[in-house]
C-alpha cells in the first residue's frame, strides 16, 4: 500500500512537472530561434559591410595602380632607369600613337611635321616589335 501511495504521488509530481518542463523547453525553442535569427542578420549585416569595404578596396587598388602608371610615366620623362622595358612600352605606344593622331588633324603637313609623323610611325612599328 505504501508503495503503490508512493507511486501515485510520484506520478501526480510527475504530471505536475510535465506541462512546467514542456512550457520551458517551448520557450528555449523560441529564444533559440530568436538568437539564430539575430546572429543572422548579424551575419547578413557583416557581409553587407564586408562586401562595401571590398568594393572601397577596390577603387583604392584601382587609384593606386592609376597613381604607379603616372609615377613611372615622370621616372620615364625625367630619364630614370628604374622602369621596365615592358612598361615604356606599355607608356609609350599610347603617347606616340596620340601624337600621330594630333600630327594627322593638323591640316597641311610641313617638311617638318611630315618627318615627325615618319619618325613617330617608325618608333611606334618597333616598339609594336618588341619582346619584353
Amino acid at each position: 500500500a505504501e508503495i503503490k501511495e508512493t507511486r501515485e504521488r510520484v506520478g501526480r509530481e510527475i504530471a505536475q512537472i510535465v506541462p512546467i518542463a514542456q512550457d520551458t523547453i517551448s520557450q528555449l525553442g523560441k529564444d533559440l530561434r530568436r538568437g539564430n535569427e539575430e546572429a543572422l542578420a548579424e551575419v547578413h549585416r557583416l557581409r553587407d559591410e564586408a562586401m562595401e569595404v571590398g568594393r572601397e578596396v577596390g577603387r583604392f587598388k584601382g587609384m593606386l595602380e592609376a597613381n604607379e602608371w603616372l609615377k613611372e610615366l615622370l621616372d620615364l620623362v625625367w630619364g630614370k632607369e628604374n622602369v621596365e622595358g615592358k612598361r615604356v612600352r606599355t607608356i609609350a605606344l599610347p603617347v606616340l600613337r596620340s601624337i600621330a593622331a594630333w600630327l594627322k588633324r593638323q591640316g597641311t603637313p610641313s617638311l617638318s611635321s611630315a618627318s615627325l609623323s615618319l619618325a613617330i610611325d617608325r618608333t611606334i612599328s618597333e616598339l609594336e616589335k618588341w619582346e619584353v
